[in-house]
């Protein structure tokens, strides 16, 4: 859900830090690293990029992530970008877009 990312994000700092904690270290699958990027929290965040009607975009260079939340007709993502520790609950994104889940174990 939105509010479970932004517990994860605010727990990391607030959104100007907590993309560093979240992001996979290296360049393997990220274009740049930040100088923050740490995965601490074991995450591994990757980027994935995003699926826009038939195209991709950002794949290397950001992660987008669904959440549960939604709004008429449109839903809520989390996203973080190489080169930055950045990382936020964004509103407002159209169903047919593909982003990353998140699976969580129990």
């Amino acid at each position: 859900s939105e509010i479970a990312w932004n517990d994860l994000i605010n727990g990391l700092g607030g959104e100007s830090s907590a993309g560093g904690p979240l992001k996979e270290t290296g360049t393997v699958f990220w274009t740049t690293q930040s100088s923050g990027t740490s995965n601490s929290t074991g995450f591994s965040a990757r980027p994935g990029g995003r699926r826009d009607t038939e195209s991709f975009y950002y794949m290397g260079k950001s992660g987008y992530w669904w959440t549960s939340t939604t709004y008429t007709g449109w839903i809520h993502y989390m996203e973080i970008h190489s080169g930055s520790e950045a990382a936020g609950v964004v509103r407002s994104y159209n169903y047919n877009s593909g982003f990353s889940v998140r699976c969580l174990m129990k």
